[in-house]
Parts: C-alpha cells; structure tokens; sequence
C-alpha cells in the first residue's frame, strides 16, 4: 500500500510503501507523526464511513422532522398517516436516543428514509418548499435521502478529523495553497483527496476496492493511556473492551515479551489489568506498574487482538519514551518478529538506540528489504516545509542528525 502526501501539515513531499515496517525520524516539528495521523484517520473512516455518516445523518434528520411535522400539523395540513404516526411515537422510538446510549439504529431506520420521502414529497406538493420554516430542514432531508458514497466518506472524514488533527485540517506552511493526500494498492487508486482552508474534497473514490484495505488501524500514542484519565476512555474503547470479549476467561501476558519478572493478567471478572512480583506477592493494579513494562503489556494486548496479522496495520509515535536503551532494544526485535509473522508497523522515533536496534534485527532476522523503511524526515533550506526521503541505504543520515547535538556539546 502506498501514501503520498503533498503540502498537508508541515509535509511539502512525501510518497510512502507501507507495507512492512516503516520508520520515520527527523527533527522535532517535520511532520513525523502527521504520516501516522493521517493514516488513522483514511483507514478508519474507509473502514467505517457508512455507520459514521449514517448514524449522524439519522440523528439530524430526526431532529429536523421532530420539528417540521409538528409545524405542518399546526397548519392543519392533512399529514399522511405514516407522518402522523410518527408524531405520536417520536418520544418511545428515538433513534438518537438509541445512538447515545451506542445500542444499534432503531429498525425504524429504513421506514425513516420512507417517511422522508414522503415529506419532501408532500411539501413540494404543497409549495411550500420556500417557507421560512421549512426549507432549511427540507433541503437537509433531501440531502439525507440522496447521499452517495462520496457525500457519506467526506462526512465521515469532515466528523472525526478534528479530533484528530485539532481543527487544524490543511498545511501549516502556505494556507492558500491546497493538500492533497492518495492512497494507493499497487497502483491502484483507492481514494484521492484535495484540502483547502481545512475543508477536503473527493477527488477520487475506488469504492470497489474497499476490500483490499487494511481492516483496522490504531494510532499508539503512549503506554500512560492503560491509566491516564485524559487517555483511558479511548484504551478502554479501543482495546480493552475488545479483550473482555475474548473466549478465554482471564489470561496471562506473554512472559517472553515483557523483559520483567512480574506475573501480568486481564481479569475480566474486574475489567482490569493486575500484576504481582512473585509467586505469594500482593496483587496490584496497572496502575502502579512502571511506565517501561506498559509498553510491553500493549505489545502483548495487540497481538492477543490481532493487530499484528497482515489485514491490520498499528501506528506507533515515539515507542522509546520511557525505556531504558536495554529495553528499547528488547522493543526493536520484538518489532521486527511481528513483521516477519505479517504485521504492519508506522513508527517515529528520535532514538538511535530504537532505530540501530530494528536495522540489527531487521538485517539479523533476514526480513525481506521491501519489508522495512528508513524515511528522513528534512526541512527544507528556503522554506519551512519538509520532506520524507528515503534513507534505507543510507542510515549514517539518521545517526549524523541524532548525534550531532551531543557532538557539539563535546565542542563546546
């Protein structure tokens, strides 16, 4: 699979494969971690536009209907039966109830597209297409019955992308030029699209090549979000909600992937993830675990969830922050193994230790070259943007730009 990636973020250039394992480095403020974002965001919205758009399509339009019928009924318009009915039983059939409480659409939804239907029928017959009142909502629930696939993809991304990207959907370098990002699968286009002021258009759309795509993506930003308030909703929705689901009544994590002697378990019956030193220690909570270990008990969760197989690929931001260079080397062959088994892995780093560590077990585990990347991400001499390039066979770049400032400490 393939990226390209023009003036979006800090991002002047950059064509990326992303099969395998790709490394990203460079100095702070290049656009390292936008890759990865940018990644997140397309794969999941791909994978899951229709339920996204559907589910707040349904919800406005409810809350369109909810006051338009009422208004009509109050004109003495002689309202169809089915609309009529649905006056009377908005308040025990909410769909928007159904979906903040993230129990499935109300089976209604069809009849719903039915009954919009038939309104937008009945205030055309009626003329009333330009009524204060009305037309805002009627051009609204036209909308809700006409949707394409493109309209449904560009709400879904228009949905999430703030959280993703902090309302900051564009390149930060010349806002009065457009973005562009693609993603391909040997050479076929699946999808295309242009940004302008934080507002993105489809250019293209290989709806029928969906299957192809990766079927899920997760974006690991840091092993604090097992137990950091502002992070543990997202890990709980994301991974250990999944885990609760697993057959197995409780299971233990991998003592071969976590470089401690602690006994490590999910307890479903609690919803928690506990650790005890020895064998008659205390149990204790995640919490209280090192941050260190953390990283490897999620190494451990996602591939007891499969994201390591080849129909899922996991970003990974700056996995070396808190681990010792022992561990970060740990880290690095653990990596690789889940390449050589299928994974796909986006990783940014600032650690020579991290990244001489993949190149030795990349080289060491014979993984095949097209299999692992070493990107560089420069900024560019005249201007403030940067470029990804490709420094695989080069890697002396990486460690010239990592060392240089300890270098100078020496000098000085």
């Amino acid at each position: 699979m393939q990226l390209k990636i023009e003036q979006f973020g800090k991002i002047k250039k950059a064509e990326i494969d992303l099969e395998g394992l790709t490394v990203i480095t460079g100095q702070n403020d290049t656009g390292k971690s936008t890759v990865g974002k940018i990644l997140f965001w397309l794969i999941n919205e791909l994978n899951n536009y229709k339920d996204t758009s559907e589910k707040f399509i349904v919800s406005q339009f409810e809350n369109s209907i909810s006051t338009t019928l009422p208004y009509l009924a109050r004109k003495d318009y002689p309202l169809p039966k089915d609309l009529k009915d649905y006056i009377s039983n908005t308040n025990s059939n909410s769909i928007t109830a159904s979906i903040l409480e993230n129990k499935p659409l109300n089976p209604q939804n069809a009849d719903i597209r039915s009954l919009a239907k038939q309104l937008i029928s009945f205030i055309e017959e009626k003329n009333l297409t330009a009524d204060d009142v009305l037309k805002d909502d009627y051009e609204f629930i036209k909308i809700f019955i006409n949707a394409d696939i493109k309209q449904q993809l560009l709400l879904a991304l228009l949905l999430n992308s703030p959280k993703i990207f902090k309302r900051n959907l564009n390149n930060s370098v010349n806002t009065k030029s457009s973005a562009s990002i693609k993603l391909s699968i040997k050479d076929i286009e699946i999808l295309s699209i242009s940004i302008k002021e934080d507002m993105p258009s489809i250019e293209n759309f290989n709806q029928e090549k969906i299957n192809l795509l990766w079927k899920n993506v997760d974006f690991i930003e840091s092993p604090l979000m097992i137990d950091t308030n502002s992070l543990k909703k997202i890990w709980e929705e994301k991974f250990l909600n999944r885990m609760f689901n697993i057959d197995e009544e409780n299971f233990e994590i991998s003592k071969e992937l976590i470089p401690t002697a602690a006994d490590i378990a999910i307890d479903k019956k609690s919803k928690s993830i506990n650790y005890k030193i020895g064998k008659d220690a205390k149990k204790l909570h995640m919490f209280n675990t090192a941050s260190g270990a953390k990283s490897f008990i999620i190494l451990s969760i996602l591939e007891k969830l499969g994201n390591f197989k080849t129909d899922s690929i996991t970003v990974f931001d700056e996995p070396e922050n808190h681990l010792h260079p022992e561990w970060q080397i740990r880290y690095a062959e653990l990596l690789i193994e889940f390449i050589k088994k299928g994974a796909n892995i986006v990783l940014t780093s600032h650690s020579p230790y991290l990244i001489q560590g993949l190149i030795h077990y990349a080289k060491n585990k014979k993984l095949p070259e097209e299999k692992f990347r070493l990107l560089l991400a420069e900024k560019e001499n005249e201007e403030n943007w940067s470029v990804l390039k490709d420094v695989t066979k080069t890697p002396n770049k990486i460690f010239q730009l990592l060392d240089e400032p300890l270098v100078k400490v020496f000098e000085s």
